[in-house]
């Protein structure tokens, strides 16, 4: 066993678990911050979504480029620091405006993160052996999407029992930890671990010309996978920017206890989605047909459907079909990395790693929170945010099938690299 890579493998995945932690504690803390800071509904989307995802986005590329020519060890390093130090400085903000530029900082910070990753577990284990790995740091991240919520329910629970006496209030004090928490995790990150040497296929790199006509000569393979998974991704991350406020205004139910019912209900399911897609791919040799990939996509949206149906007709049948949903969530995620994996020369593969994340961050967290709280307003009453995801979960539904089909048809020539 390879203890400095799978040491790589439980550090990486552990920052990945903390930058979920950053993005998703803040849909917690929505009452709280809008008792001291002035915030509509539509100002939160932009502020958890579309101001995240834009800077997610413009720093993205670049620094996959940077990845694939310097020391991706000290860039993990200095992402973290980054997005540590932001999530830190929020916890003092006395304007919407503050907020705004602090989550931009942590979208920078964060940019760095997976396409560093999957970059250096390249270049730890051979070519026969990559797929294990990568896929547990894929599904420690899709785990994460609604997992992050227990950290966070736990974080605001101890804020709420020691902010009295430090005279803070309890959501400054769980962006106070948070932020001091990841600095300490990325000084020992870069303490611990090294970074490889660059394999013979890492070195030998495509260039900007050789990778954009990859893509534009495939392109039908991977704009139907990445915008299909993105457009069920963004109904993802309207539940984890709305839902436990729904449970708050619907319910009555307080924040921390709010995270706790979504991470512990749905963590679990998307454990087991991500791990169903690794033995389903050995099973019917995936590997090998890229177009099932596609139909095993369009099985995961499918899973969506129920949410549609029950989620405004209570508490219980709104969880209830929160479990098949958040199977179906892990389960995209995952896809689009395996794809990449299985059909993309290896000298190109950070870049279109970098790619997914770029899709997948306009369509998830820059649009989704909207048409969440956009299609709220028409809808009345504490369950309005359940009424907007149900239009959510709708439209994206929809999207994902028509770009996986496409997908599939565009998928069934193809041959592997």
């Amino acid at each position: 066993m390879n203890r400095r890579a799978w040491t790589l493998v439980a550090f990486a995945s552990g920052l990945y678990v903390l930058s979920f932690t950053d993005r998703v504690v803040l849909s917690l803390l929505v009452e709280p911050i809008r008792g001291e800071i002035l915030m509509s509904d539509t100002q939160f989307s932009l502020l958890f979504g579309l101001g995240f995802a834009t800077l997610y986005i413009l720093a993205g590329l670049p620094l996959a480029t940077l990845v694939d020519r310097g020391n991706r060890r000290n860039i993990i390093f200095a992402g973290v620091v980054f997005w540590s130090a932001s999530t830190l400085l929020a916890g003092f903000s006395t304007s919407y405006w503050h907020l705004l530029v602090t989550r931009s900082g942590v979208a920078v910070g964060e940019a760095a993160l997976t396409p560093a990753v999957v970059s250096m577990i390249a270049d730890h284990f051979s070519r026969e052996k990559r797929a294990l790995p990568t896929s547990i740091y894929m599904a420690v991240g899709a785990v994460s999407g609604t997992g992050a919520f227990i950290v966070g329910a736990m974080l605001v629970a101890l804020s709420d029992a020691i902010s009295v006496p430090l005279g803070l209030s309890p959501w400054r004090l769980v962006l106070l930890l948070i932020g001091t928490l990841g600095i300490v995790i990325g000084c020992v990150f870069a303490i611990v671990v090294k970074e490889p040497a660059r394999v013979a296929e890492r070195v030998q790199q495509a260039s900007a010309r050789d990778t954009a006509r990859h893509v534009l000569d495939n392109a039908g393979v991977y704009l139907g996978m990445f915008a299909g998974a993105g457009f069920i991704l963004m109904f993802a991350q309207s539940v984890v920017a709305w839902l436990p406020t729904l449970l708050v205004r619907a319910y009555d139910i307080a924040p921390g206890r709010a995270g706790l019912i979504v991470g512990l209900s749905a963590a679990p399911v998307s454990l087991l989605g991500t791990l169903s897609v690794p033995l389903l791919l050995k099973r019917f040799d995936m590997a090998r047909a890229p177009h099932r990939l596609f139909q095993l996509a369009m099985a995961a949206a499918l899973l969506s459907l129920p949410f549609v149906l029950v989620a405004r007709s209570g508490l219980i049948p709104l969880m209830a079909a929160m479990l098949p949903a958040a199977l179906g969530f892990a389960a995209n995620a995952v896809l689009s990395p395996v794809l990449v994996q299985f059909v993309t020369p290896g000298a190109m593969r950070g870049r279109l790693v970098a790619l997914y994340l770029v899709v997948m961050s306009i369509l998830s967290v820059g649009v989704g929170p909207l048409v969440t709280s956009y299609g709220a307003q028409f809808f009345s009453g504490g369950n309005a945010l359940g009424g907007g995801l149900v239009v959510t979960a709708a439209l994206a539904i929809f999207c994902a099938l028509c770009c996986f089909l496409y997908g599939r048809k565009r998928s069934m020539s193809y041959n592997i690299m």
